[in-house]
């Protein structure tokens, strides 16, 4: 993961008895350059034309859109929002908004703030969304170990690429002589395993993944 996302929950667990389903975190540290992105509403960017006059969940569409646009413009995207801020001129809009909102930001898990204000810009705009994102830092890309003793107590120690260049080379005899190598791609990471006989009774498994954006 290229941001550290600090208790992620989803708002069926905080607020169970409104129709939300929002992924959301406590606390989000981010990597790399911070994109600012300026409140949203209702209103094409292009040609500034208000879209869904009265229709909060329909501003909010709008709102995300042009998130997503400028985020895209500004070398980012929808997955590195590490803050939102939500204006509401009435709580009533509250479960359409946010509803509106988690259809964009599945697994994301952005910290949030909600506001309830007395008006916006324009009478007509009922919803507003500020964003915080970041640029994909490509200093901190390098390599993941994980080395598990068995089936419990697994240690976890994340090194940079010259720090586990040594590891491999100090440790690359053993690997290859008594370990069973698997290998594997997901989307976001590629991934090596070493399984090695420990005893008869435990294995310790050494996953080294390479990190990505």
């Amino acid at each position: 993961m290229v941001h550290h996302r600090i208790r992620p929950f989803n708002t069926k667990e905080t607020y169970p008895e409104q129709n939300l389903d929002n992924d959301l975190a406590q606390a989000v540290v981010a990597r790399g350059a911070l994109v600012f992105v300026r409140g949203q509403i209702g209103q094409d960017l292009n040609t500034y034309e208000s879209v869904g006059a009265g229709d909060p969940a329909a501003q909010a569409h709008q709102a995300m859109r042009n998130i997503r646009m400028l985020l895209e413009e500004a070398g980012s995207d929808m997955t590195h929002i590490c803050r939102l801020v939500v204006y509401l001129t009435d709580i009533r809009y509250r479960e359409d908004v946010y509803r509106t909102m988690g259809e964009y930001l599945k697994g994301v898990h952005p910290v949030s703030t909600g506001l309830v204000v007395t008006a916006l810009a324009r009478p007509e705009w009922v919803v507003e969304i500020e964003a915080t994102g970041a640029q994909c830092d490509r200093t901190n890309t390098g390599f993941e170990c994980v080395i598990e003793v068995g089936a419990t107590n697994p240690r976890l120690k994340v090194f940079n690429y010259f720090k586990m260049n040594k590891i491999l080379k100090a440790c690359s005899d053993e690997l290859v002589t008594q370990g069973q190598e698997h290998g594997g791609e997901s989307p976001s990471q590629n991934w090596t395993r070493f399984d090695l006989p420990m005893s008869s009774s435990s294995t310790a498994h050494i996953v080294i993944r390479e990190n990505s954006c």
